[in-house]
């Protein structure tokens, strides 16, 4: 039997989710995107490419097999990949991606968030579908077998019709409050259309903000930020008409509980705790660089977080940003193109 080929992948960026995280010995499974690539049957590593010769050094040292290069433009001229991971910092984002373009890649695998400004992301999104290039964002709680089984019960009607949401992040709103966003996005399947935000520092490049967000069906979600930093707090709990759903310690435990006859109050109902399925624990930055390949590669698709999600998570940003800057006024999220 002759097995297909496989695909031909970089990762520009050696910093933590290019590379460095999976030196944390704290740290179980995969990632980075280094060896999310090198790890599945799917995809060859053809390629590296960072500006920091330590970095670089220390890659080698690791990945002695895997060529390293000091800039893109060598990178792509020698090893040709068909997918590019962009893990550089996110204002590098864009230009990176449009030098990519003058390639023949199929897929690009960018960080969050897209970009700091919405016209750069929205071009990057018009750039590849122009071109009938894959573009996926890494807002990995979309490959999540534990995200997505809430989603599962959110939106098959588990909890009954979704009342209130709250969520709660450790701070910086580009950094982690577009994962919160984009995971709401993904478990309602609603969008925002009114937004308001609060800044602790609001002067800050990636500032903490809390704030409310008003659904296209009317409920309503809290966003708390908890201001410290390295706090590793990720929550988001749905309150239905028939019962509850929450998602703690940053998905590693679900919770679900169904509203059911007091034994405390006649006339009343009160929450009483469910078992929650099993859900296996698959690396979900493995499951997302497969997902890249397999698309990209002339899989159905679409990819589970497209260019266009990363677009509608950093535009609700901007938007609580913008609030923010005036000191909570509501900010409406108008339907818009492109």
């Amino acid at each position: 039997m002759i097995s297909e080929p496989k695909i031909r992948a970089a990762v520009i960026g050696l910093g933590n989710i290019g590379f460095m995280f999976d030196l944390d010995p704290l740290r179980t499974g995969t990632w980075s995107h280094v060896r999310a690539y090198a790890g599945i049957s799917h995809t060859f590593l053809a390629g590296v490419a960072e500006l920091d010769m330590e970095k670089v050094a220390l890659f080698r040292c690791h990945y002695p097999g895997v060529p390293a290069y000091g800039n893109v433009g060598e990178l792509m001229e020698r090893c040709r990949p068909e997918i590019v991971s962009i893990c550089t910092p996110t204002a590098t984002h864009y230009p990176v991606l449009k030098e990519l373009l003058r390639y023949p890649v199929k897929g690009i695998f960018c960080e969050k968030p897209l970009s700091f400004h919405i016209d750069e992301a929205a071009a990057m999104v018009r750039m590849c579908e122009e071109r009938g290039i894959v573009l996926a964002v890494n807002h990995t709680r979309r490959w999540d077998e534990q995200f997505l089984y809430v989603k599962k019960v959110v939106q098959g009607g588990g909890i009954g019709k979704v009342r209130t949401i709250g969520m709660i992040y450790p701070g910086r709103i580009f950094n982690i409050g577009t994962h919160l966003v984009d995971a709401l996005r993904m478990i309602v399947g609603r969008e925002p259309i009114r937004v308001s935000g609060l800044a602790a520092a609001p002067d800050q490049d990636d500032p903490d903000v809390s704030g409310w967000l008003q659904m296209d069906d009317h409920t309503v979600c809290t966003l708390g930020c908890v201001g410290r930093r390295e706090n590793l707090v990720f929550e988001l709990d749905f309150i239905g008409e028939e019962g509850r759903v929450r998602i703690l310690d940053n998905g590693a435990t679900i919770e679900k509980y169904l509203f059911r006859e007091s034994s405390s109050f006649s006339g009343y109902r009160e929450l009483t705790s469910e078992t929650v399925e099993t859900v296996a624990g698959r690396d979900r930055l493995v499951e997302a660089v497969r997902d890249v390949a397999v698309v990209a590669g002339g899989g159905k698709g679409p990819v589970k977080c497209t260019g266009r999600d990363g677009l509608s998570a950093l535009r609700i940003v901007r938007a609580l940003i913008s609030s923010a800057d005036q000191e909570g006024l509501p900010i409406s999220l108008l339907p818009h193109e492109g």
